[in-house]
């Protein structure tokens, strides 16, 4: 949940799909559904898994790997409730379940918040 917020930040899509503001937090539900028999179990790494600068260019690199290192030490739970305080889910959530959270609402809020 975290780690799409900072990647919003960064003015440029990583990723086209929506987030949507579920119960539990923001969702990407395409790819919720592909986890989701995870639960809250960590997901092992893929065989075929390739290093990130194969996909990303320095700077996005060094982004992932510093959420990687902040959120990776948090449970499931912990996340939730980390998402429950960032005011784009508040603000989607409050209109209801399954509002989509405009992506410029992300980006501008967590550049305020981290790229100070």
């Amino acid at each position: 949940m975290k780690l799409q917020n900072f990647l919003a930040a960064f003015n440029k899509e990583l990723y086209p799909e929506e987030f949507e503001a579920w119960e539990h937090g923001p969702v990407v539900p395409d790819i919720y559904h592909i986890f989701k028999f995870y639960v809250s179990n960590p997901v092992p790494i893929p065989e075929d898994y390739k290093d990130l600068k194969d996909y990303f260019v320095a700077d996005e690199c060094d982004l992932l790997g510093d959420a990687l290192r902040v959120f990776s030490g948090f449970v499931a739970w912990e996340l939730r409730e980390l998402s429950h305080e960032e005011q784009p889910w508040i603000d989607a959530f409050n209109k209801g379940a399954g509002n989509l959270i405009d992506k410029k609402v992300i980006r501008d809020h967590f550049k305020v918040k981290y790229l100070k």
